[in-house]
């Protein structure tokens, strides 16, 4: 049988350390409060989308540099010109949900550089599309690119900033 305790974690009027008062649990309190696990059933589902929204970022990316480089009238369709930009929205917004749920534990060194990294795949992919002038210098940027996409993948994967060399 599990002791209550009269005020504090366990009492009947739920966790004292929680503004949202979860209803009442065990003492010592050796679970999550409620709506921390409510929302960590989610963490899973989200960190899928997230993983299924990188690779088509990656896939989109790569499709698009090609007819960048290669100079394809099929890089102008509405199609490619938005739906790039609606996965790499629900990527961004999948990893500050996930990070948000970590609370503390997001505070790492290689998150930290995932998100420098990203932006600077963002510079280089820009280069890599539209701004770069001649066909050489938007393969070498898209090449770059890649090559920092596949290095943040290694970073989520390893969890460490050495991505593929730890």
């Amino acid at each position: 049988m599990i002791a209550s305790a009269p005020d504090g974690p366990g009492s009947r009027n739920g966790c004292a350390s929680c503004i949202a008062g979860c209803p009442p649990h065990a003492y010592p309190p050796t679970c999550l409060h409620s709506h921390k696990r409510i929302m960590f059933s989610y963490y899973l589902p989200i960190k899928h989308l997230h993983m299924t929204a990188a690779g088509l970022s990656l896939l989109l990316f790569v499709i698009r540099a090609y007819w960048s480089v290669t100079s394809s009238p099929a890089l102008q369709h509405k199609l490619v010109r938005v739906l790039p930009h609606v996965v790499d929205s629900i990527l961004l917004l999948c990893g500050v949900i996930l990070a948000t749920l970590l609370g503390e534990a997001a505070n790492q060194p290689w998150l930290l550089l995932k998100i420098v990294l990203l932006i600077a795949y963002i510079m280089v992919g820009s280069f890599a599309i539209k701004r770069g002038r001649t066909a050489t210098s938007r393969g070498i940027a898209a090449l770059i690119a890649i090559a920092i996409f596949v290095y943040i993948i290694g970073i989520a994967l390893k969890r460490s900033p050495l991505s593929w060399f730890f």
